[in-house]
C-alpha cells in the first residue's frame, strides 16, 4: 500500500508535569491546537518525543491518549521501532490501538531483503491493517 505524505505530520513532543508523570491535559490542548493549525496528521513519541525512554505501560497509555484525542481527524503515526521482536509489535498495537493506525514504523530487525518483507507483512495481516513499510534509519 502506498501511503500519500502530504500535509504536515509533526512528531509532537511528549507534555510532562513536575513529578514525572504524563502531563495529559497539557498533550490534548497542544495536539487540539495543531489540529486546528491545519496537520495532517501526528508522530507520537518519535525521536523527540521519550519513545525510548518511556516503560510500555506509559507508551500505551500515551499513544491511547493521543489516538483518542485526534479522533479521526488527522492520522496518527504509531512507533515500534524500540520494540524488539514482530510478536511484541503485534500484542503493543494490538493492545493500545487495534486497527486505527494508518502507518506502522517496524522494529529494527536484523534482516533485509524478501525476509524483512515478510515479517513486515506478517505484522500487517496479524493487525487487519494498512501498513506502510517505513524504510527510515538514523543508525
Amino acid at each position: 500500500m502506498k501511503v500519500n505524505w502530504q500535509g504536515v505530520f509533526p512528531a509532537i513532543s511528549t507534555q510532562f508535569n513536575e513529578g514525572g508523570t504524563i502531563n495529559y491535559e497539557s498533550n490534548a490542548r497542544m495536539l487540539k491546537e495543531l489540529i486546528r493549525d491545519g496537520i495532517d496528521g501526528i508522530v507520537a513519541l518519535g525521536t523527540i518525543g521519550e519513545n525510548a525512554s518511556l516503560s510500555p505501560e506509559k507508551k500505551r497509555s500515551f499513544i491511547k491518549h493521543a489516538v483518542e484525542t485526534v479522533n479521526g481527524r488527522v492520522m496518527p503515526l504509531l512507533r515500534l521501532d524500540t520494540i524488539p521482536t514482530p510478536a511484541q509489535c503485534i500484542k503493543f498495537a494490538e493492545q493500545i490501538l487495534g486497527r486505527v493506525s494508518e502507518n506502522v514504523r517496524m522494529p529494527r530487525l536484523p534482516l533485509l531483503g524478501e525476509e524483512r518483507t515478510y515479517v513486515e507483512q506478517a505484522i500487517a495481516q496479524a493487525l487487519e491493517t494498512r501498513i506502510a513499510l517505513d524504510k527510515y534509519n538514523i543508525d
